[in-house]
């Protein structure tokens, strides 16, 4: 009977150990095929890699560019704004400058019309005076004869 027991528990061990190898066998073939399946995409895993680190330089590049066009352009909007505070007060000074034109202009033309009258007074004058000669010179011709 002990016999007959012992030999069922090793049968059953046996057949353990059996389905045991089967199963490992069947995971062999499983790793097996893994690894061809992994061996077969490995070149696009690698072309794929690539590409991202690709991108990633793009990526990189691109965001530095980005960093560098912000920084020129708030340098830009600076000069812009210093250039309009320059405008603003050019603008202003020759505002100022104008006046102060438009009133040297005024005071030149109130001089200029107070010159012209003078020398159309003393024109006048001399005309008179010339005409007074002229009458003299010829009432002493006059005379004269």
């Amino acid at each position: 009977n002990k016999n007959t027991e012992g030999l069922s528990a090793i049968q059953q061990k046996t057949s353990l150990v059996m389905d045991l190898q089967f199963q490992l066998a069947e995971k062999k073939a499983e790793v097996e095929n893994l690894t061809i399946t992994l061996e077969r995409f490995k070149p696009q895993k690698l072309e794929l890699e690539n590409q991202v680190r690709k991108y990633m330089d793009s990526f990189s590049r691109l965001k530095e560019d980005s960093e560098l066009q912000i920084e020129k352009l708030a340098h830009d909007n600076e000069l812009h704004m210093k250039l309009a505070e320059q405008y603003k007060n050019t603008s202003e000074n020759t505002r100022e400058q104008l006046f102060e034109l438009q009133s040297t202009l005024a005071r030149f033309q109130e001089r200029f019309k107070k010159a012209e009258e003078e020398w159309s007074l003393n024109f006048k004058q001399i005309e008179e005076e010339k005409r007074k000669i002229e009458f003299e010179k010829h009432t002493i011709k006059t005379e004269l004869e």
